[in-house]
């Protein structure tokens, strides 16, 4: 075990996994990470060892040599892209449990992030977000165990960088209805000669402002492209869309698919309930990770049971009006 100095660091983006053998260190890990996190926020990957106190039987139980998580450290010396810890949980088959934030506030965002969601979506097509919004959302997480995925507006090249410039490390790209169309989302989301993706990051919150100096190098792999089908016609060419390398998870996007198929939102249909169980399966088969979002109870499980394995249980608006709408109609009942 390397020696602790003042000018180490310990990546913890997830305190959590530290590697603790008991509950009250990992607890402590985080608390000092998220410690750290609030008085220096343009810093959020990592931690001065300086700035909290840890025994030497916390670093004896610690394996921070053992996994590239946890990466041991001199600063200044060059450092990979931190691990996407949500990719790796898909390539195991782990069932992820996340939460649409539809706010587009950093407030909001920083809320959610407390709430022990494994990942949250910051949604670029339907909310009122822009590159700086998504930028002020991805630094209010940065605190939380909650991984973020940034939904683009569209699958754009020129958008795809920005965002992944700005930090994000996993992408939703809505209505992908062909191959080429995602073999062009894998490309914008690498660097040459592999892909399309600007070389701009040094400048950029990605590599905290050029304090990773091997990003370049590692962050592809690191990268995660989810993408949708929500329509007859990507539900037609998924197959295709499946065999693209590239491509980590499709998820279908049930109320886009209902209305594409003549019933106007209700993803319950008997008929869109049949696709979506078909798409889900499939995926699965194709040793892609299957994704989806359910409002409400029943469909919750029924996704679960068909063999969602990303899914998205509630919208932060929603659980919002919802909630304040209940309390309102109950006190006010006469």
């Amino acid at each position: 075990m390397p020696k602790l100095s003042p000018k180490s660091v310990i990546y913890a983006r997830e305190p959590s996994a530290f590697g603790f053998k008991h509950k009250n260190r990992r607890v402590a890990a985080t608390l000092a990470w998220r410690a750290f996190a609030a008085v220096n926020p343009m810093t959020p990957n990592c931690i001065k060892t300086g700035q909290f106190r840890a025994t030497e039987e916390d670093v004896e139980t610690a394996t921070f040599a053992t996994t590239s998580r946890r990466r041991f450290c001199n600063k200044g010396n060059s450092m990979a892209a931190q691990q996407n810890a949500f990719k790796q949980a898909l390539k195991k088959g782990k069932t992820q449990i996340g939460c649409w934030m539809s706010f587009a506030e950093p407030a909001a965002a920083e809320m959610m992030g407390t709430a022990g969601f494994d990942w949250l979506v910051i949604d670029g097509e339907h909310a009122p977000n822009d590159i700086r919004s998504i930028r002020d959302q991805l630094l209010a997480l940065a605190a939380s165990d909650s991984h973020v995925v940034v939904r683009v507006p569209v699958g754009e090249t020129w958008l795809i960088k920005m965002v992944l410039d700005a930090g994000a490390q996993t992408i939703l790209v809505p209505i992908v209805e062909s191959a080429e169309q995602a073999q062009d989302l894998v490309r914008a989301c690498r660097y040459p000669p592999a892909g399309v993706r600007g070389v701009g990051a040094m400048a950029s919150r990605a590599t905290m402002y050029g304090s990773v100096g091997d990003y370049i190098q590692t962050a592809d792999q690191e990268i995660c492209l989810l993408l949708q089908v929500e329509t007859r016609a990507g539900i037609a060419a998924l197959d295709d869309i499946l065999d693209v390398e590239g491509v980590d998870g499709v998820f279908i996007g049930p109320a886009d698919l209902s209305t594409d198929m003549g019933h106007q939102g209700n993803s319950a249909a008997p008929e869109v309930r049949a696709v979506i169980r078909d798409a889900l399966t499939r995926i699965k088969a194709a040793g892609k990770a299957p994704g989806i979002l359910a409002t409400n109870d029943e469909a919750r499980q029924a996704y679960l049971d068909m063999g969602a394995q990303f899914l998205a249980v509630g919208i932060d608006v929603m659980l919002l009006t919802q909630t304040a709408r209940d309390l309102a109609a109950r006190w006010k009942a006469d």
